[in-house]
């Protein structure tokens, strides 16, 4: 492995297509002085600091950071304004991971001369578009990817174009409308100098893919291997940008004896001893996964109202009988409540490369599992859970911008919950969301991070985003709350943002953006305290202050109960006492909020 990763660093040095542009010449000496102190990473963030999440992902994890000087890609020579790449990279041990890691940080500022010195601005990757790629791909088992990508793309303006690609792509020609041209590719982020308007670029390059079993991202043997989206093996603005959902228009052609799975429906065509597998995405979409092995037996079976593709060798398990009817399950529960989602054609697809067996992720309507897959409802121990229908629930919400995990995850978590319940019974379900409650008790760091914090997909959105669903049901009521979410849903395939999100409660709009807003940007959860004055009792937050809209509080004297319901508007309300004078009180009997301290 050391000597791949040689392969790769010096391929990533080479990795600039022409030298002049790289090293653009004639860049006043007070820039450059500005650069280099802009870029230190010592003392607090600076205006250019060289990726720095990724540089303390590696600090806090004992991994490597290569960070590498600031470039300057273009130059105005009246103003002296300037187009800089600043990007470093962390070495994971796997090519994807690291440039997903990069691409956490912005890596092209527009530098601009003023009265006082010199300010920068990052330049956003994915302002710009990609409407469509025309793919044509060649595998080879022991090797990895060739790959021309011809891109309709949309350049907003005069800084060029800028995409991700995995670091350790070989760059072989880049052509803007036909044309060659100058480009620079360094640690995962490509540049070219194309003006404004709809044009065509076209890349050209190889790609050695890792060996090592067990890889998340990727990972190729002579007869079985996948690349999971996040591994960057395509161009894209981003995964969940909106910026890269195009239409993709792929052609691959693998030996005979290799089955290939692309996400999408699929054909396959064999000639020559070369397989030849076809898709066009039915909808635009932001990346794909690409998988293939030689023991598969690609079967088609149906699921209640849904399509299943299987890529798997015939002793899979589970088999297609109980994945039809797992999918049946799931889909049929999530419809009732939330309508059909966009797609109704889902894949399991074997993934002999992953090191355990597991339902994996979700890319597009395919699940990827591992050698094998889980059990469909793990109910026997703690923490109960609904893998299978956690993948299936993401057919209903797609979502870019911040809170994009929120409304992927935190949903597909609070989905297991709502198909426990349908499938298993309403106690193994408020025996989920206890678990749920308890894993956050046992993660004080993912409790203290907001949701608007969650940049890297972490268990906040898991755990407190899916309880925020949960309470957002409470608060708006179930039939609100189902024709929101159903509304939603139909937006799902043009990748929504949070603000799409509220806007589809229609006249309840206003109450969920209320009722979420502290649980977005403020750590930690409610604790409640009751505190007892001159016979009155009042309720007292004594942490950050939450809206909890119809609390319910039982109230217990003399053999007798009863339930009062209180807005919890701050940090003191009073709780109503009703026809008792001295009541042992409980908050929440129900656990219909979060609040992990009710003393």
């Amino acid at each position: 492995m050391r000597a791949l990763r040689t392969l790769f660093l010096a391929i990533l040095v080479a990795g600039v297509g022409h030298p002049a542009l790289a090293q653009t010449a004639g860049a006043p000496t007070d820039l450059a002085t500005w650069l280099e102190a802009a870029a230190s990473e010592s003392g607090p963030a600076g205006p250019l600091q060289v990726s720095p999440t990724a540089a303390a992902i590696a600090r806090d994890n004992g991994l490597t950071f290569i960070s590498e000087p600031p470039l300057v890609l273009s130059q105005d020579a009246g103003t002296g304004s300037a187009l800089v790449l600043a990007n470093g990279r962390v070495e994971v041990g796997n090519s994807g991971d690291d440039t997903s890691i990069t691409h956490l940080d912005p890596s092209i500022f527009r530098v601009t001369r003023t009265d006082t010195g010199w300010t920068s601005e990052p330049v956003p990757m994915g302002r710009n578009r990609i409407h469509r790629h025309e793919m044509t791909v060649a595998l080879d088992p022991a090797r990895g990817l060739s790959v021309q990508d011809t891109m309709t793309v949309e350049v907003v303006d005069d800084d060029g174009f800028a995409f991700g690609l995995n670091r350790a792509a070989t760059i072989r020609a880049l052509q803007i409308d036909g044309t060659d041209t100058d480009w620079v590719f360094r640690n995962g982020l490509l540049w070219v100098d194309a003006p404004p308007g709809r044009r065509g670029v076209s890349v050209t390059y190889d790609l050695v893919v890792e060996r090592d079993a067990g890889a998340n991202s990727g990972v190729f043997q002579d007869d079985h291997g996948h690349l999971r989206n996040q591994y960057w093996w395509h161009p894209s603005l981003g995964l969940t940008n909106a910026g890269s959902r195009a239409v993709f228009d792929v052609t691959l052609t693998s030996p005979e004896a290799v089955h290939v799975a692309l996400d999408f429906d699929q054909t396959s065509a064999v000639a020559d001893g070369r397989r030849t597998t076809r898709i066009i995405s039915p909808t635009p979409t932001g990346a794909l996964s690409l998988a293939y092995d030689t023991a598969w037996v690609p079967r088609r079976v149906t699921a209640g109202a849904f399509t299943l593709d299987v890529f798997a060798a015939p002793d899979f398990a589970p088999n297609d009988a109980e994945l039809a009817e797992a999918l049946s399950n799931a889909t049929s529960a999530l419809s009732a409540r939330f309508g059909v989602p966009p797609s109704q054609r889902m894949a399991v697809v074997q993934n002999r490369g992953r090191d355990r067996d597991a339902w994996a992720f979700l890319s597009n309507p395919a699940i990827h599992a591992g050698p094998n897959g889980a059990p469909f409802v793990s109910i026997a121990d703690f923490p109960y859970h609904a893998p299978f229908a956690h993948e299936v629930a993401h057919l209903w919400t797609s979502a870019s911008g911040d809170l994009q995990y929120l409304l992927t995850e935190g949903w597909a978590t609070y989905a297991e919950g709502v198909v426990l319940e349908a499938t298993e019974g309403p106690d193994v379900a408020a025996a989920f969301w206890e678990h749920r409650a308890q894993l956050l008790a046992l993660e004080p760091d993912v409790l203290d991070t907001p949701l608007d914090q969650d940049a890297m997909n972490t268990l906040v959105s898991y755990h407190k985003g899916a309880w925020v669903f949960r309470m957002l049901e409470t608060v708006l009521g179930q039939d609100a709350f189902d024709a929101g979410m159903r509304r939603f849903a139909e937006t799902a395939l043009a990748s929504p943002a949070y603000e799409d999100f509220l806007t589809a409660f229609g006249d309840q709009a206003e109450v969920a953006r209320r009722f979420l807003s502290p649980w977005i940007s403020q750590s930690g959860v409610p604790s409640l305290d009751i505190v007892r004055e001159n016979g009155r009792l009042f309720l007292i937050q004594t942490g950050p202050t939450y809206w909890l809209p119809g609390l319910e509080v039982e109230l217990r004297e003399g053999g007798r109960s009863e339930r009062v319901r209180i807005d919890v508007e701050g940090s003191r309300t009073e709780v109503p006492t009703g026809s008792t004078s001295n009541p042992t009180v409980r908050i929440d009997p129900d656990n219909r909020f979060l609040i992990l301290d009710r003393d």
